[in-house]
């Protein structure tokens, strides 16, 4: 019998939502006006309840440091994990192959019976896996051990965060 996690959530509230959309938007803009340099880069920032991930190439290694200053100064960042690498922009076959990475993960996940799914935000870079939401650490292992077994995924980052105790 499939362990029962439907007791073990912590979606987040619409203004938790509406706060990680504004994050995103301004962590964003303000690493790109940060350096002209910048604009020559392809950056993606994902926020979950304030923790701040931030992937994509940038053409050069002093440009990681600065994207990570600038994101723990907007307000409502509570953390930031940094995965920005040097190097030229992912290629659209790349890309694609992470989009379909994603959706195979999204689908094993959604199909494992009892699996809270909708709570975890996945994110795939250059296949690499990136999870992140609000749930228990079983939960937090599960979503990495059925990442793992999915064709083609190189490796599964696990950012979650444990819900408050009410």
């Amino acid at each position: 019998m499939a362990p029962d996690y439907s007791n073990d959530l912590s979606a987040r509230t619409v203004g938790e939502v509406m706060d990680d959309n504004n994050i995103e938007a301004q962590v964003e803009e303000d690493i790109v006006a940060s350096d002209p340099i910048f604009k020559d880069a392809r950056i993606r920032v994902i926020s979950h309840s304030g923790k701040v991930l931030i992937v994509g190439q940038v053409p050069e290694q002093r440009l990681i440091p600065i994207a990570t200053q600038i994101a723990q100064k907007v307000r409502k960042v509570t953390s930031v994990h940094n995965e920005l690498t040097v190097g030229p922009k992912l290629s659209a076959a790349i890309k694609a192959n992470d989009s379909w990475q994603a959706i195979k993960v999204k689908s094993r996940m959604f199909t494992t019976d009892n699996f809270p799914s909708k709570n975890i935000n996945i994110i795939v870079e250059n296949g690499i896996v990136y999870l992140m939401g609000r749930v228990s650490k079983d939960i937090a292992q599960r979503a990495g051990q059925i990442a793992s077994e999915v064709g083609g995924v190189q490796k599964v980052v696990l950012l979650f965060e444990e819900p408050s105790k009410l």
